[in-house]
């Protein structure tokens, strides 16, 4: 007898028809199960042995729900907040960002070992990001998230000279305004 249950009140199979040793049996993951054997013969049946029990194997973690907006426009700043939904059995997140929708390459972040479901992210001004996360559980690793993207603008350039509002400045004059981190040109 195979039961999910230790009294075996809900028995999954009762096969008094083997010849041999052994059954193979199909479980569903994630499931504790109980079996039991008992001896026939035409005179009668044994009482049932000990009750042993297994566990099959744990299920991986589904997908994480992103929250941050996909395709953040106009965005400005130093960092970002990443934040995604708990994933059913994840006991921890990878997140990882690149710089091309295929992440292909070196990433530009990959961490494993996040416990929360918000992550800040320094990011470089005139730079594009994709991301996505995954949670691992007992189970392994889930399916990643889908993948979604933002892309940082450069501030703008401080003007430095002439002043504002200048008057009565010669006609052959320079410009000069402040370098912008991340400008080419």
């Amino acid at each position: 007898q195979v039961a999910d249950d230790p009294l075996y009140t809900r028995i999954l199979v009762n096969d008094s028809t083997l010849a041999d040793t052994s059954k193979a049996y199909a479980g569903t993951a994630d499931m504790r199960y109980h079996w039991r054997v008992r001896a026939i013969n035409t005179t009668g049946s044994s009482a049932y042995g000990s009750s042993w029990t297994f566990r099959t194997v744990p299920l991986p973690p589904e997908a994480p729900i992103l929250i941050t907006a996909n395709y953040i426009e106009d965005f400005k700043g130093d960092s970002i907040t990443l934040a995604w939904s708990p994933a059913l059995r994840g006991e921890h997140y990878q997140l990882h960002i690149s710089d091309n929708y295929r992440f292909e390459g070196p990433l530009v972040l990959n961490d494993s070992a996040l416990t929360d479901t918000v992550r800040n992210v320094p990011v470089s001004p005139g730079s594009y990001y994709c991301w996505r996360v995954r949670a691992v559980g007992t189970g392994g690793a889930g399916p990643y998230s889908e993948i979604r993207n933002f892309k940082t603008f450069l501030a703008p350039p401080t003007l430095l000279s002439p002043e504002k509002d200048s008057i009565d400045l010669p006609t052959n004059l320079t410009l000069r305004w402040r370098r912008v981190p991340g400008a080419t040109g």
